[in-house]
């Protein structure tokens, strides 16, 4: 991932009293319309890397489209790791998910913006536990995800999970594909429950960017 990148989504560890600013301006998140997309689309924002949880995210949408139910994956970020990216666009292209993944690469904000408001949640995994140091923070892909009205699946047990739950802005899976699916249809396939998700992440970076 870029310099540039890594300037906008420090990793910030939250303390109970703190409030978290929003990372964009009022002006450029949709923090009034809780409109819901029309498409079963989630997004990852961020540096591509084994400790993200990719791989498994990949295999959730292949388990889902073998049951019928087509998920779209948007995929926002560079390699954080040599070769690591290429290794996840072969495996979309043997589990036949060509369809259902698609790649961008780094993004300018604006552009950005505009997928990440057009999806139902984000994707924000910690697997290895205790052993991934984004299990002990809340990282600033999640600040970007609720700043555009969306949901995010976090790890259980993480500290993003722990801190956010009462929010209802998080929902918390187990790092397995067949967990990540299920906590992937939850989010997206009902839609009263995800108009009720967008309203909590509009209601919350509203709060969020409050000066009191």
């Amino acid at each position: 991932i870029t310099d540039a990148r890594r300037t906008r989504w420090p990793h910030q560890r939250l303390a109970s009293t703190r409030r978290m600013p929003l990372l964009f301006s009022a002006s450029t998140c949709e923090t009034t319309s809780p409109s819901l997309p029309s498409r079963n689309a989630i997004c990852y924002v961020g540096g591509l890397r084994p400790e993200a949880g990719l791989d498994m995210v990949i295999e959730a949408v292949a388990l889902l489209k073998q049951s019928g139910r087509l998920v779209e994956l948007h995929v926002i970020g560079e390699s954080a790791t040599p070769g690591f990216a290429d290794r996840l666009k072969i495996m979309v292209q043997q589990r036949g998910l060509d369809d259902c993944v698609r790649f961008y690469g780094f993004l300018k904000t604006e552009a950005m913006i505009q997928i990440v408001r057009q999806c139902r949640c984000g994707i924000c995994l910690t697997p290895g536990g205790e052993d991934n140091y984004s299990f002990y923070v809340i990282p600033g892909k999640i600040h970007e995800y609720l700043d555009c009205g969306i949901p995010v699946i976090v790890s259980k047990g993480s500290c993003a999970a722990t801190e956010l739950a009462s929010a209802g802005v998080v929902v918390s899976t187990e790092n397995t594909p067949q967990a990540i699916a299920e906590a992937i249809l939850h989010s997206v396939s009902d839609v009263a429950r995800a108009l009720e998700y967008r309203q909590a992440a509009l209601r919350y970076a509203r709060e969020a960017s409050s000066p009191n």
